[in-house]
């Protein structure tokens, strides 16, 4: 029989007291202090009627992830995904979040070889989701509207010109990417391609490339700049262009999609790069990451752990249960109270 939905409310007080119970998995010296901001989570946030809206990823104390990728996976596809049975289903699984991952990975130096992926022997199932009158079936998106790209601009042509053309200097494609923007916060691929490797890089023109991935917007620039930021925080560490290019992920007008983005790269094998995003996603993240953050901070010790990293979750799960934001889908589907009435005179 499918599980019965729980509220937001109802999983956070789940995990608060899984963490008394002889069977709990955490690590001892994290559960204290885990306790301690699921409380305040708690009492701060039980009378919000956002509180009351289902969990996308309920909490399951059966579930034993044993690696990141699990972890990534269940949250991505929210309260259905089952249980792993066995070993079989569990490297399917694992298969899928790879797949992903190296799908958005944007062509980096990171990308996963071909020979690191394991092979699924059977393709998974789609997820599920509650739908409002409480039963569970698949999860289908609704018809997206479409959307109508605004046309090129004549500078476009020259800046793909300028960049294709090997003789042509580098400072030539960064007037036309200066004129482009003056027009429209927008370049083209090939443009955003250029500034994420020189943004990315040690040459002297990385912060200037940073700057201009700064001023444009959508999408494809966030993408672009969380590449070149972990190309950069891989080859230089966390200098001041790595902090000019965390700004471009935090647009207030994209925080849906940032959140989701880093949700989804905590995947990588670099240490140093999830502790800047775990503070990303304690600044960004919304109450409803409390739970995945939660489940990160469940899973046995792993070979390429920073010896900060839980600690950095930690912060990460404070900082989200201080700043106590519902994500804006949520807040509006909430149910507002009656206004109250006034008797007649």
């Amino acid at each position: 029989m499918p599980p019965t939905p729980v509220t937001l409310l109802q999983d956070w007080i789940a995990r608060r007291d899984w963490l008394l119970l002889p069977e709990c998995d955490m690590p001892p010296e994290l559960r204290d202090d885990c306790r301690a901001i699921l409380t305040e989570i708690i009492d701060t946030n039980a009378p919000n009627p956002a509180a009351s809206l289902p969990c996308k990823t309920r909490f399951r104390p059966e579930w034993r992830p044993g690696r990141r990728e699990l972890v990534i996976h269940d949250h991505s596809h929210g309260t259905s995904s089952p249980v792993v049975q066995n070993e079989t289903e569990s490297r399917e699984r694992i298969q899928n979040v790879l797949q992903r991952l190296k799908k958005l990975d944007l062509q980096s130096s990171t990308r996963i070889p071909e020979s690191n992926l394991l092979q699924p022997s059977t393709p998974l199932k789609g997820s599920l989701g509650p739908p409002e009158d409480g039963t569970f079936e698949p999860r289908v998106k609704p018809p997206q509207p479409i959307r109508h790209a605004a046309p090129p601009l004549p500078i476009w042509t020259e800046i793909e010109a300028a960049i294709t053309q090997p003789w042509t200097s580098r400072w030539i494609v960064y007037q036309r990417i200066e004129a482009a923007l003056s027009q429209r916060k927008a370049l083209p691929e090939k443009g955003l391609e250029f500034l994420c490797s020189r943004a990315g890089g040690t040459g002297v023109d990385a912060g200037l490339a940073s700057e201009f991935l700064l001023r444009c917007g959508g999408e494809g620039a966030m993408k672009a700049a969380l590449r070149a930021w972990k190309d950069r925080l891989r080859n230089q560490g966390p200098d001041f262009i790595v902090q000019r290019l965390r700004l471009t992920l935090q647009n207030r007008e994209t925080q849906a999609f940032a959140v989701k983005l880093l949700k989804t790269e905590l995947g990588g094998d670099h240490g140093l790069f999830r502790l800047e995003l775990f503070m990303l996603l304690g600044a960004l993240g919304s109450l409803e990451e409390a739970g995945y953050l939660f489940d990160l901070l469940r899973l046995p010790k792993s070979s390429d752990e920073h010896p900060q990293e839980r600690a950095a979750l930690l912060q990460a799960l404070k900082a989200i249960a201080i700043g106590g934001r519902f994500p804006e889908s949520a807040e509006a589907q909430a149910p507002q109270p009656a206004p109250e009435r006034t008797p007649a005179a």
